[in-house]
């Protein structure tokens, strides 16, 4: 079946799915009922009853809606028409019911359709949903697994594009961060496929998830990212300026900082209430939460406590500008192709004597640029500041 590229997004998205109820005539209207393993119930059914491959409509069900289309009270099309979250789910799966690919669309419009509008179905329990614990989530799938539910005015009612945009991917990077802080033996650009690191699980409601990696625990090497993650969550709990610079401390790499405040600033703009936990196979587990007010406190001690800091890192993007002339320092402009943002700098003399003989090209290709970030606080009503120095500069 052909369905646009642009709409996959990540099979294990929602998780594992467990049926519990199921069409008391399936032969007339072969619905389901089925639960993840955070408790989201979702209505499924088949998207043909023509074609071989198993292909699914899936919608996420309040619990209003559940009572009614579990007690027969409402048409079993009309979630899939009119979806409380805006959008509905397409799934292949195989014979054991796990999902192989998942798409997003929204709302149905199909005007012809194997089961008809009006049609409503009567269920039979299948089974009991399990309560939702981390470490039992963690211990079933051998993972550790760092669950984070943002809310914020309007997440509520609606899918809101700066959740993602804000705060989703760079909560992600951070924890990347903070996964690779002295810890060489991962491999910055391949960490996804080494740790097999992603998303088990995102509701758009109040914009919950899971994000999950390996973990091998060893008796003979310290376990680094479970120290990482130790730390940032204990830095997630100081209140003080000491417990914040100690944490932070801990650090070598000192995007951290910059990423923390990012947080903070999007749950402060946004009035939000950000509540976060971790946990491993092994029992270990840590929580943390914040509110507008408790970020505004937090942010205020760290633009004050910290005037700069520098790190390093790299950024793949299309070169725009190249000033290099003896009598001045050299200069660069970068457009980003991963987050769409343009750096200009100043060129490390060292890389800018090889200038002229790189033979750089301008919007044609893309280069993999080490750069050194300098980065100011907001303070005394000045914006953060950022400045750039070209390290390195090699063609992807």
């Amino acid at each position: 079946m052909d369905l646009p590229r642009k709409n996959v997004i990540p099979s294990n998205l929602l998780g594992p799915l467990t049926t519990t109820f199921v069409s008391a005539f399936p032969e007339l209207v072969n619905a389901l009922i089925v639960c993840s393993l955070t408790d989201v119930k979702y209505l499924k059914i088949p998207l043909s009853l023509e074609i071989e491959e198993e292909y699914y409509y899936l919608v996420e069900l309040s619990e209003a809606r559940l009572q009614q289309i579990n007690g027969g009270g409402m048409a079993v099309m009309r979630p899939f028409r009119n979806p409380e979250k805006g959008l509905i789910y397409i799934a292949q799966c195989d014979k054991e019911n796990n999902i192989k690919k998942l798409w997003w669309q929204v709302a149905l419009t199909e005007p012809h359709w194997p089961i008809n509008d009006t049609s409503k179905v009567d269920f039979k329990l299948v089974d009991k949903t399990i309560p939702y614990n981390l470490i039992q989530y963690s211990k079933a799938r051998d993972r550790f697994v760092i669950d984070f539910h943002l809310e914020a005015e309007g997440l509520k009612d609606h899918m809101q594009l700066w959740s993602f945009t804000n705060f989703l991917m760079p909560f992600t990077e951070l924890i990347k961060t903070v996964i690779l802080d002295h810890n060489p033996s991962l491999p910055s650009k391949e960490l996804e496929k080494v740790i097999n690191f992603g998303f088990s699980k995102i509701e758009i409601n109040c914009l919950h998830g899971i994000l999950e990696f390996d973990y091998n625990e060893s008796l003979h090497h310290t376990k680094t990212e479970l120290e990482n993650i130790t730390n940032l969550y204990y830095l997630f709990g100081a209140e003080d300026e000491v417990e914040i610079m100690k944490y932070f401390d801990r650090f070598a790499n000192k995007k951290l900082i910059v990423q923390y405040l990012s947080m903070l600033r999007q749950i402060i703009k946004n009035k939000a209430i950000l509540k976060t936990k971790v946990a491993t196979p092994d029992g270990h587990f840590q929580e943390a939460s914040f509110n507008r007010q408790r970020s505004v406190n937090l942010k205020k001690i760290i633009d004050n406590k910290i005037p700069s800091t520098s790190y390093e890192d790299n950024v793949i993007g299309v070169l725009t500008r190249i000033d290099y002339q003896s009598s001045t320092v050299p200069q660069f402009s970068l457009s980003s192709t991963t987050d769409d943002k343009v750096y200009s700098g100043i060129i490390n003399p060292a890389q800018g004597e090889r200038i002229p003989e790189l033979e750089l090209n301008f919007m044609e290709k893309e280069y993999d640029c080490k750069l050194k970030v300098i980065f100011w606080p907001e303070t005394n009503g000045k914006p953060e500041r950022y400045s750039y120095v070209l390290l390195e500069i090699k063609e992807v």
